[in-house]
């Protein structure tokens, strides 16, 4: 457990570089090597080796990081599982009684679809955020196999919103420590209906033939502020 650099540095004929203390002398990145869970039948803790940064540093703060992490998860008795797909995620995210009471808990499951089919394979622990910038902008592009046109910007915030409500359910029961699908941008909804030319509106709406006969100032309605509120299939 530690900081360490992997590769041994040779001299211009392809031998190794020996230091002061005998030993080859290392080059290239700086690999960290962190405890990241304990195993739940026999206690033992699980160790972890990635490549850190050029900067001793940088690596040794990563490290730091890492091992603080670890240690106050491990204090909560939270266990994180590194290993959970992003599928397996949301199959249990939708499996919750929660989220099943929803009236819109079949149109999750059909949202979900689209989620897996893009993340399904990631770790759920790794997705990041540019991660679920460029599903949406995928989404954008895709056109709906029921609709035959692209998704509408609506229905993609709904999914996106699905993904981030299930990774705040695995936060409450420690199955993932963030959410990368949080503050994402969201696509402009536009208003549903569509505009009516005069000539069709006034077929449908007739303008008062008689003022108001009290002795107060008569109003007459206003004709562009009454189709504005106007919508096809509206009150």
């Amino acid at each position: 457990m530690g900081i360490f650099q992997r590769y041994i540095k040779n001299d211009v004929r392809g031998n190794p570089i020996i230091g002061k203390d005998g030993k080859p002398k290392r080059e290239g990145p700086w690999f960290v090597q962190y405890p990241y869970s304990r195993d739940p039948e026999n206690g033992k803790i699980k160790y972890r080796t990635e490549k850190a940064s050029f900067s001793k540093k940088k690596a040794e703060k990563i490290f730091r990081a890492k091992v603080d992490d670890f240690q106050e998860m491990d204090k909560l008795g939270i266990q994180v599982d590194p290993e959970m797909t992003f599928s397996k995620l949301m199959d249990w995210g939708l499996s919750q009684d929660i989220m099943k009471a929803k009236a819109s808990a079949s149109d999750d499951l059909a949202r979900a679809v689209h989620l897996k089919a893009e993340l399904g394979n990631s770790k759920a622990a790794r997705i990041t955020p540019l991660m679920v910038d460029n599903f949406r902008i995928k989404m954008k592009k895709a056109v709906s196999e029921h609709t035959d046109k692209p998704y509408s910007g609506a229905t993609i915030n709904k999914m996106v919103s699905l993904a981030r409500r299930v990774y705040y359910l695995g936060m409450d029961a420690g199955i993932v420590k963030s959410n990368p699908f949080a503050r994402r941008g969201t696509f402009k909804e536009e208003p549903k209906g569509h505009y009516i030319p005069d000539q069709e509106f006034w077929k449908i709406h007739k303008i008062p033939s008689r003022l108001p006969k009290s002795g107060g100032t008569g109003c007459i309605p206003d004709r562009n502020a009454s189709r504005r509120n106007y919508r096809t299939g509206m009150g």
